[in-house]
């Protein structure tokens, strides 16, 4: 290979963390305009060589060149001069700011006054979208919008600040299929343009519909770089966990059952806000019931009208064919309702806390040591 065909080039990377090694004499590098997938198991130091390029971390050893030429990138100021961003998994927006400000955080363009001109904010983040090809609207506020937009919303973020490397870790991991395919369409596009992707998952089929050739770590070590066409998947997962695999990786069909008797849960002509309307549905024990729809449809909405988070306008909810009222999350719990959101880590947990503290969250009054107490229930609600 022509090293002057790479944009980035990672030389014999090592680090430590409190003289424990993660990563380990380790060579990477990509090309303009390709998509190379990084994978590895957990720990095998994909995060963390990638922090490196982006300037969160620095290296104990080895070297970094940017279009042939050394580089020191030692904060995230110095990767983005160089060219390169980041979509973490971890979204980085401010969900109270709308989306143009979330864009242009800290490279806000300025009126002749010196002031912030938003409206060249705006349109500015207008433009990058049309290039994009997506439509999102500027003026929202991240806050009400789903998980996909905060997608596309760093995306352009790091577009709008020039990056000609952008590194995407696990960025399907909170996206429905087809928000997943309409991402996929989009890094064909900024391929097209000569943005190189640097794509981390484990999602073979992921893989093999990007990417151009792949990077396998396992242990902090650089195990193989290869083209897609010359591995197959079971070498790649062969390489992640480092044992052979018996037999070839197949898809198995599985058994839809049919249940029958009562539903559980029911819900008749439920109307909240702009989004959710006339919503009718009927979920039986034991049953799986696939929610779909695309960007904007009402899916996050109807998940939050039903665990007591938005406001239903009219319509029913029965649990075990008694009508209930889901006015709050707390009324939602103790009808036996629970919410798993879009966005784990900023919806879901506290990450400042143990995990034996998040999980007692819920439950704070049925652990406080007094064998009288029962959590409260709405009065209308049936027992779980």
């Amino acid at each position: 290979m022509n090293t002057a065909d790479n944009v980035v080039e990672m030389r014999s990377i090592s680090k430590g963390f409190n003289g424990v090694p993660v990563l380990k004499d380790v060579d990477f590098d990509v090309r303009k305009g390709e998509v190379h997938a990084l994978a590895g198991g957990n720990g095998a130091g994909k995060s963390t060589l990638m922090k490196i390029l982006q300037g969160v971390y620095q290296a104990d050893a080895g070297e970094i060149l940017i279009g042939g030429k050394p580089a020191a990138i030692n904060s995230i100021h110095d990767a983005k001069a160089a060219g390169i961003g980041m979509v973490f998994q971890e979204f980085s927006l401010v969900p109270s700011l709308t989306v143009a400000k979330n864009i242009f955080l800290a490279a806000e363009p300025l009126g002749t006054a010196g002031l912030i001109d938003d409206r060249a904010a705006v349109r500015r983040a207008r433009e990058v979208f049309s290039e994009m090809e997506v439509d999102v609207d500027p003026r929202a506020e991240v806050s009400r919008l789903g998980t996909a937009y905060w997608q596309l919303t760093e995306i352009a973020k790091a577009l709008a600040q020039n990056a000609q490397v952008l590194i995407m870790d696990e960025p399907t991991a909170s996206l429905a299929r087809h928000e997943s395919e309409a991402l996929f369409e989009l890094i064909d596009r900024l391929k097209q343009r000569g943005i190189s992707i640097i794509y981390i998952s484990h999602r073979m089929d992921e893989v093999y519909r990007l990417a151009d050739r792949i990077t396998i770590l396992r242990d902090g070590r650089h195990l193989l770089t290869a083209p897609l066409t010359d591995v197959t998947p079971e070498q790649i997962v062969e390489g992640i966990v480092g044992k052979k695999i018996e037999g070839q990786l197949s898809y198995r069909a599985r058994d839809h059952a049919v249940h029958d008797g009562a539903p559980l849960l029911e819900v008749r002509g439920l109307n909240a806000g702009p989004r959710v309307r006339d919503v009718s549905f009927a979920l039986r024990p034991g049953d799986i019931l696939g929610l779909a729809g695309l960007m904007g449809s009402g899916r996050t909405e109807l998940a939050r009208t039903l665990f007591g988070i938005d406001k239903a306008d009219s319509g029913e909810v029965l649990l075990r064919g008694k009508k209930v009222t889901l006015g709050s999350p707390q009324q939602a719990i103790d009808a036996g309702l629970a919410l798993i959101p879009e966005d784990r880590r900023a919806q879901g947990l506290v990450l400042e806390h143990s995990v034996q503290d998040n999980l007692l969250l819920p439950l704070l009054g049925r652990s406080s040591g007094d064998p009288s107490w029962t959590a409260p229930r709405a009065k209308n609600c049936p027992p779980p």
